[in-house]
């Protein structure tokens, strides 16, 4: 909405203001709005987790339009001058004003939720994430798309910007980074810690594993009984059939319900975390429809003795 309404106003795109404004100013020389300005062969190659494995992924479509929210093609140098800018109070070091006093205060005063105009805050309640053993007042911005992340940190107390940029869709690695990064411009220890993020990963791989074994497992019961098509009926087995059922068909609702996001428009960004959630969805259910049939593959087989 930001980028229509200067685009309406100014009468120029976006990518054509933000160049002329702010990029030429600052002297980012080798930031790309437009994925057409861009050189060929700058861009690092985008990785994706499968399961907390890095994999190569496809190039995705850049959109134009999107850039107001992102896609800004970019290297640390230029990132850099950007950050000392801001820190800088928004002045060039040639001396252009690029926002006015009460501007730059609304570009990083928090608001609400710890949200400014732009940046959040170390006000925001997760933000003890980025440096909870350094407590140190900072303004930052983090943002992710498919096979990329980025993370930029301005602590005016300590003079020091940060930037980390990863080739890969994981916030969880950029904030990482930047602890790490941070632990050594002040000269403290940082301990790493287990992440939670591969651990969630490897859990859904985990399920996928032991849920294939149990299917496994009814196959070879159902197998032993001549493979005998049928439902038993008695009430243990389909009390034992419903739950089974009900309990593979819930993450299809629970998850997008939770994090208010479709399977479609996360596959994207975390194609890993939506095949495994379905593949366990099809396994359980398929598990107990077969572990039902060979229930009663085992009553036929008793009585035809």
């Amino acid at each position: 909405m930001a980028g229509l309404i200067i685009n309406r106003i100014s009468g120029n795109s976006f990518a054509s203001y933000v160049q002329k404004n702010i990029l030429t100013k600052i002297g980012m020389s080798q930031t790309y709005l437009d994925v057409q300005e861009k050189p060929s062969n700058t861009v690092v190659t985008g990785y994706q987790y499968w399961f907390g494995f890095p994999v190569a992924s496809k190039i995705y479509k850049h959109s134009n339009f999107s850039v107001p929210q992102g896609l800004v093609i970019s290297n640390i140098n230029d990132l850099c001058a950007y950050l000392n800018v801001i820190q800088n109070h928004c002045i060039t070091k040639e001396g252009d004003t690029l926002l006015s006093a009460q501007s730059y205060s609304s570009l990083i005063s928090p608001f609400k939720g710890g949200y400014a105009m732009g940046w959040m805050g170390n006000e925001i309640d997760y933000n003890s994430y980025f440096n909870r053993q350094f407590q140190l007042p900072f303004f930052y911005h983090t943002g992710l798309n498919e096979n990329y992340n980025a993370a930029l940190a301005i602590y005016p107390e300590k003079n020091v910007c940060i930037v980390s940029l990863a080739n890969i869709n994981s916030l969880e690695f950029s904030q990482a980074a930047m602890n790490i990064m941070l632990a050594q411009v002040i000269n403290k220890p940082y301990t790493q810690k287990y992440s939670s993020e591969m651990f969630q990963r490897r859990a859904v791989l985990a399920m996928i594993i032991l849920l294939a074994l149990g299917l496994l497992y009814n196959c070879y019961r159902w197998r032993k009984y001549k493979f005998k098509f049928g439902f038993n009926a008695k009430l243990f087995p389909i009390i034992r059939l419903f739950a089974g059922v009900l309990l593979s068909i819930l993450p299809l609702y629970i998850f997008p319900t939770i994090n208010k996001i479709s399977f479609v428009d996360l596959f994207p960004y975390q194609p890993d975390a939506v095949v495994g959630i379905i593949l366990c969805s099809i396994l359980g259910i398929s598990s107990s429809l077969i572990r039902n049939m060979g229930s009663y593959s085992k009553i036929i087989s008793y009585q035809t003795q």
